[in-house]
This record gives C-alpha cells, sequence and structure tokens, in this order.
C-alpha cells in the first residue's frame, strides 16, 4: 500500500488489523523505527511482539560476546549463558576456544527458518496476516526477511500486507530495494491517493458543519494541501492564524527568520521523525518560542506534524537538502548535542543504543561512540547480523584510535572483535590485514602485554590456517609457545597448541597433532573450564581416530558425549552426539559400531530439533544417509538393498534441502558426493557424473582438503566404472599430489584398491 506521508496508510492498517482479529484472523503488526541506522530485525521482532507469539523481546540489559539465541522463542535475541561470563581479551580467549555461545556455534540460519516454521503453524490454524508499516524504513535484514517469508509462506493462508510512502519521496537506493523486494515477492502494488476536491469538500464540511464553504474556498485548500487529509487537518486546525500551508515541493530552504533555518537544521540531524521533547532539549531554547518556531516550519510545509507532537519531513530530499548544507563543524556539533539529548531523556533500550552510536560516531565524540558503537556490535551479533556487527566494530575502531591517548586494551579487543566478524563472513584477508596492521602498529609503538600480543597472534594464526597458508599459521602459533613470560598464560597457550595441533591435523601429521592437543588439555584441565575441555578432547579424539587407535577414539567420544550431555544444552548435546557418531561410523568400525552410529545421529537429530539447529539435523541425515546406502552395498539380499538405499535417498534429500537453504557449500557438497555414489552403486553414471563434478565445484576456494580427497577420489572410481581407465589414473595423479595417504588415512584401503585395478598397485 503506496501513499504520501499523511494520507492515512498508518490508521487504514490499524482498522484493516482490528478487523482482522475480530474475523479469528492472526494478525501482526510491525512499525518501522523512524532512525537512521535501525537495529537489525527491528521491524519484523516489532510484527512479531504485536501477535503476542513465542518469541523472545530485546533485553535492555549489556550482552556479551558469549550471549546465544535461547533454545525457544525465534532467536531475535539472547538469554543469559549458563556460566559466570568473563571480559576482555579472556572473554575472547575464551570464545575462540569454544566457550558458550562461541560465534562458531550460532547458526545463522535459525531465526528465519524458525520463524517461518511457526508461521507455518499458525498458518494451519487459520488465516494468517502480517502487516508491516513504513516499509521504506525498514532495517535491511528485516527486507531480506520479508523476501525469504513470501517465498517460503506462499503456499499457506498467509498474506503479507507493507505500507509505503510514495516513490516520489524516496531516496533512490530505497526505491531500488523495495522494487527489488517487489520483484522477489510478486507484491501487487496498491495506490492510496489523497483525497479528491470534492472528497475535500466533504471532508471540510464535516468537520465545521456550521460554516458554508464556497467553490473557491475548497479549491484554494485542495491547492494548499494537494488533498493530503493530514496537512488538511493542520490547515483547518491552525486556521484562525491566517497563514496558509504551502505546497513543500516547491518550497525554498532560504528561510528569512535565522530561528527557524536553526530548528530546521537541527530537525535534519535528529532523524526522520523525532518528539518535540529532543527537539527541545537539543536545542537549549525556551518551550513556548521553539514551539512558535516549529509551526512556522509546519506552516510552511518544512515539516509535518503527527499525533503527539512529533514531526518528520514529507519528503527525503527536504531533509537531504537542509543536512547538506550543514558545514562539518557544525553538523557534528549538532550530532553531539543530540546524542546527549536522547541519553539524557530516553531509557536503555536496544533502539537508543543504535541512535546513540549514529549520533556520537558522526559527532566525533570518540569516548561514547567507541561505547556505544561496541555496544550495538554486540546486539548486532546477538540478533546474527555480523555485517551490521562489521560496520558498528569498524566505527568504535576508528573512534579508538582517534582518541589521545587511547587505550592499547581496548584497541586490541575491538581489532579482534572486527577481526573475527570479518572471517565469520568468510573476508579472511581483510581479518588478516587488520590483526596485522595493529600488530605492525604496535611494534612502531609497543604498549602492549605479552598476553594480549600473543592472543592477536593466535587469532592470526586462525585466519591464515582458514585461508590455507599452514606454515605461516604454525610458525606463529611456536613462536607464541616460545614467548617468555607467558608460562601463566593458560588460555593463551591453549590457543597455540590448537592452532599448532590443528595445522598438524589438517597436514596429515597425526601423532604430532596428538601430542598437541594432549598437552591442550592437560592445560584445560589446570584452568577449570570444561567447554575449552570438551573442544580440545574432539581434536585429540579425531587425531586419534586418524592413527588407527578406533577402540581408543570410541571410548574417550562416549565420555566426552556423557560430559557434555551434563551441559544441559540442546545444541551441546546436539554436537556431541553427531560428533560420537562419527566417530563410529569410520570404516574400520564394527558394523554393530556403525548399527550404533545411526542411532546416534538419530539422537542428534531430536537434540538439534529442540535447539532450533538446522545445520546438525542435516549433517546427521547426510551421515545416517551415508551408513544406509554402505550397509546397503555389504547386503546380499536384494529387497534389502533396495530398501535400504529407499531410506538413505530420502534421508539424503532432507540433508540436501536444508543445506541450500542454510548455504553450506561444504555439506551440499558431500550429499551431492553420496548421491553420486549411489548412482554409480545402480550404474546411472551420467547423472554420478554431474552431482560429482558439481560437488568439486563447490569446494573451489574452500581450502578444505580432506572433503575434496573424498570428493576426487569418488571421480576416479567413477572414470575406472566407465572403462575410462587414462581419466582415472589423472585422478589418482591428483590424489597422490593431495597427500592422500597422510591426510585421509580412512580413505586408504579404497584408494588402493583403486590403484590395484588400474595396475598401478606397488
Amino acid at each position: 500500500m503506496v501513499g504520501d506521508t499523511g494520507v492515512g496508510k498508518s490508521i487504514l492498517v490499524s482498522e484493516l488489523v482490528r478487523d482482522m482479529r475480530s474475523r479469528a484472523v492472526h494478525a501482526f503488526i510491525g512499525q518501522a523505527l523512524a532512525l537512521d541506522e535501525p537495529p537489525p530485525y527491528s521491524l519484523l521482532q516489532s510484527a512479531l511482539d504485536s501477535g503476542n507469539v513465542d518469541s523472545t523481546s530485546w533485553t535492555d540489559e549489556q550482552p556479551t560476546r558469549s550471549s546465544k539465541p535461547p533454545n525457544g522463542g525465534f532467536g531475535l535475541s539472547p538469554t543469559k549463558a549458563a556460566v559466570p561470563i568473563p571480559t576482555g581479551m579472556e572473554e575472547a580467549l575464551l570464545d575462540f576456544l569454544g566457550g558458550p555461545g562461541g560465534a562458531g556455534s550460532r547458526p545463522r540460519d535459525s531465526i528465519l527458518t524458525v520463524i517461518a516454521d511457526r508461521l507455518h503453524e499458525l498458518a494451519r490454524e487459520g488465516p494468517t496476516v502480517i502487516v508491516l508499516d513504513d516499509l521504506d524504513r525498514a532495517d535491511e535484514l528485516s527486507l531480506s526477511a520479508v523476501e525469504f517469508l513470501a517465498n517460503e509462506l506462499k503456499d499457506r493462508p498467509c498474506w503479507i500486507l507493507a505500507t509505503s510512502r510514495s516513490q516520489a519521496s524516496l531516496p533512490k537506493s530505497v526505491r531500488a530495494r523495495l522494487a527489488q523486494l517487489e520483484r522477489v515477492t510478486h507484491a501487487q502494488q496498491i495506490l492510496l491517493p489523497p483525497l479528491t476536491s470534492v472528497e475535500v469538500s466533504d471532508y471540510l464540511r464535516t468537520h465545521e458543519p456550521s460554516r458554508a464553504y464556497s467553490p473557491e474556498e475548497v479549491a484554494r485548500r485542495y491547492s494548499e494541501t494537494g488533498g493530503n487529509p493530514l496537512r488538511l487537518q493542520q490547515l483547518v486546525r491552525r486556521e484562525s492564524t491566517g497563514t496558509a500551508v504551502h505546497d513543500s515541493s516547491g518550497t525554498s530552504l532560504s528561510l528569512e527568520d535565522e530561528a527557524a533555518q536553526q530548528v530546521l537544521d537541527l530537525s535534519a540531524v535528529i532523524g526522520p521523525e523525532f518528539a518535540l521533547d529532543i527537539l527541545l532539549r537539543a536545542s537549549g531554547e525556551e518551550e513556548n518560542h521553539l514551539s512558535q518556531v516549529v509551526d512556522r516550519l509546519v506552516l510552511r510545509g518544512l515539516l509535518i506534524e503527527r499525533p503527539g507532537r512529533t514531526f518528520s519531513f514529507p519528503t527525503d530530499r527536504l531533509r537531504g537538502e537542509a543536512y547538506g548544507h550543514l558545514i562539518e563543524e557544525r553538523r557534528r556539533l549538532l550530532h553531539v548535542r543530540v546524542g546527549e539529548a536522547l541519553e539524557a531523556t530516553r531509557r536503555p533500550s536496544v533502539s537508543r543504543t543504535f541512535v546513540l552510536a549514529h549520533h556520537y560516531y558522526l559527532g566525533r565524540e570518540g569516548r561514547k561512540s567507541v561505547e556505544y558503537n561496541r555496544l550495538a556490535a554486540r546486539y548486532a551479533e546477538r540478533a546474527l547480523a555480523p555485517e551490521v556487527a562489521a560496520v558498528h566494530y569498524s566505527r568504535a575502531l576508528e573512534s579508538e584510535q582517534e582518541l589521545s591517548p587511547g587505550d592499547p586494551d581496548v584497541g586490541a579487543e575491538l581489532t579482534l572483535d572486527l577481526a573475527r566478524i570479518k572471517e565469520e563472513l568468510g573476508l579472511l584477508k581483510e581479518a588478516e590485514g587488520i590483526l596485522r596492521g595493529f600488530l605492525h602498529q604496535e611494534n612502531e609503538s609497543p604498549r602492549l602485554s605479552l598476553g594480549i600480543r600473543a592472543t592477536v597472534e593466535i587469532f592470526l594464526a586462525r585466519v591464515l590456517i582458514a585461508e590455507g597458508d599452514n606454515s605461516a599459521a604454525v610458525a606463529l602459533a611456536e613462536k607464541v609457545l616460545a614467548t617468555p613470560g607467558i608460562e601463566d598464560q593458560l588460555l593463551v597457550r591453549i590457543g597455540a597448541h590448537r592452532q599448532a595441533g590443528q595445522v598438524m591435523y589438517y597436514s596429515g601429521r597425526f601423532a604430532e597433532a596428538l601430542a598437541h592437543h594432549t598437552e591442550e588439555i592437560r592445560l584445560a584441565r589446570e584452568a577449570g573450564n570444561d567447554f575449552v575441555l570438551v573442544r580440545a578432547q574432539v581434536w585429540r579424539i579425531a587425531a586419534l581416530q586418524m592413527i588407527g587407535e578406533t577402540e581408543q577414539a570410541i571410548t574417550e567420544a562416549r565420555e566426552l558425549t556423557a560430559l557434555r550431555d551434563g551441559f544441559d544444552s540442546a545444541r551441546e548435546s546436539a554436537q556431541a552426539h553427531l560428533f560420537y557418531g562419527d566417530i563410529l561410523a569410520d570404516a574400520r568400525s564394527t558394523p554393530a559400531q556403525r548399527q550404533e552410529a545411526i542411532v546416534q545421529y538419530a539422537t542428534a537429530i531430536r537434540f538439534a530439533e529442540s535447539a532450533n539447529d538446522p545445520r546438525r539435523i542435516a549433517w546427521a541425515l547426510y551421515k545416517t544417509a551415508e551408513l544406509l546406502r554402505e550397509a546397503a552395498r555389504r547386503s546380499r539380499e536384494a529387497a534389502v538393498r533396495t530398501n535400504l538405499l529407499k531410506e538413505g535417498s530420502e534421508k539424503l534429500e532432507r540433508s540436501h534441502e536444508v543445506f541450500v537453504r542454510i548455504g553450506d557449500r561444504v555439506g551440499l557438497s558431500l550429499t551431492l558426493k553420496v548421491r553420486g555414489q549411489m548412482e554409480i552403486d545402480q550404474g546411472a553414471y551420467g547423472p554420478a557424473e554431474v552431482d560429482l563434478l558439481e560437488a568439486h565445484r563447490l569446494l573451489q576456494g574452500l581450502h578444505n582438503t580432506l572433503v575434496e580427497i573424498d570428493v576426487l577420489l569418488r571421480l576416479a572410481q567413477l572414470s575406472l566404472a566407465r572403462g575410462d581407465r587414462e581419466k582415472a589414473r589423472e585422478r589418482v595423479a591428483e590424489l597422490e599430489l593431495q597427500n592422500v595417504h597422510g591426510a585421509r588415512p580412512d580413505l586408504e584401503a579404497e584408494f588402493e584398491q583403486l590403484r590395484k585395478a588400474l595396475g598401478l598397485a606397488s
């Protein structure tokens, strides 16, 4: 529903919602915040809250890095962690090492999928309508959510009604974004026009029945207001002043009185919409005088008055002109004034945090900018909005660097936060540059403690591993371990052993990896942190399995699963049973152990469903399908083989659908790999080639050698099955270059069988 400001969209929507609810229709109405930079998902949160849906609202308490979405609700807001949360660099290290709610454990896809599932349930109960008011002011993630939900709910009795200002009043970027949303959702646009001249006449006679309006008077009021009901209402109310409301489309900003210009400047800085009390406090003017000035601006058509003495600009263009003519120094001063006014008069809330972060950053109020942008970034992380978090961490770091003197510890923490978010977004080179730049800067003027410097170096090692630069990563880890004076820095040493062990693991040097992770476990026990201990044990067990110590790996995995179940976290338990299933499913395990693995995967799925964790569900389904395919190959009964393959195919397709939805390229690659193997088993070589080549393509650029070896082996087996021995030998050569013997000893038997079939056995 599109119409000018004041044409009556919100009033009409309110009446529609009241009518729908009286007819037992599930109705949600969300209102976009009139802010320059609203919090992520704020419009969507507003809509869900209006319908009393099982959704946790944003809280006003300060978040921590370790906060995570609850197991229930939509995950738009956090709960307190189950253990005391440290602060500063220790918190960053704990998060890095696998503390509760660490970045790596938070599924970014959980919010929208859970919302869609809940709305599916409501739609089954009866018709559902989601109303989104002022869509043109919505945050980007809410707009993306609307696109997602429109697609997910297209086959349900669920409608989305949104309102927006007319295209002509919006900036070009906003018009383009809304046009994209219309295309994606196949929305139908409904125009809500202003009043006609006849309707203006009816309005005037209804509001002043005792007065007779001549045709000329009606025409004049229609011309002055453009038929806009809100401006017509203001004209009637203020007619006693004898001043007409002008058409703002042609109004110049050159005002004859300086006071009006100053108020207009301040109004442009405050935001798209503002209350009189903020304008009053930020201006420092006397209330009666300010009210008179604001009235003049309203009468000139430069501001529009809304109910409750709130005001806005008729178009974004007018506000942009007012803001654009301000000189830089005055603009900064006004942003600081507005920030101080909001800080003094508004209670703490998420929206207040984002507004203050915006004003203090643009006002170059360094310490306040660091404080509020850092807090806004934390809120964005809790909402699983890393793109938004990156913007605010970057602003906080920029503001910290402008301070004189700055705090090197705060600078280090913000550097790690920003690099961590860039890494999460896959911007590895940017993350590396941020960390190296900080270390270089501190080398020029050393102020960091040994522990903090070592922590930054450990994070850099992790980024380097993700980029595939293992030699540089292990050199950094060994440098940290050799640094004198960090003997009592247990978490730092654990992190260094973690990175060195991972490099050894991915390089196929499993005995050295085992040594690093065994020492990591010893240090974790000394530190007394069960979450860190659990992550260390996972890596040790994986190394044990790779060197052929299967029984020991299974024993330790079983004990570890019991420990993780004791954390009373559905997500932790899902991860635990999934990992235990992986250890049991090893190719060198017995048939009974592989059957037990299927049981563990089923348990993992139940916990993952409780935790709203689609990624873990998809991985457990994929692993189950892989085992069912193996069982079918071993069975000698045709009927049993058919049933096993049918069940495996069904689980594989479910897994594939989830991986597509959440964008997990590695998971997608593996589901295609298993599908290709099933097709090879059935002699469908053409479809198998399509699936396996796509699986290989998906892995490009991910530096995931272990999975790439698996896919290459299947491509080699396919070439042999088709009789293309030359291509099969080429694949074998690729696998040898990838160090298949050292990197994937679990595939060594299949690889040697392939070489023997090609006459390449030594």
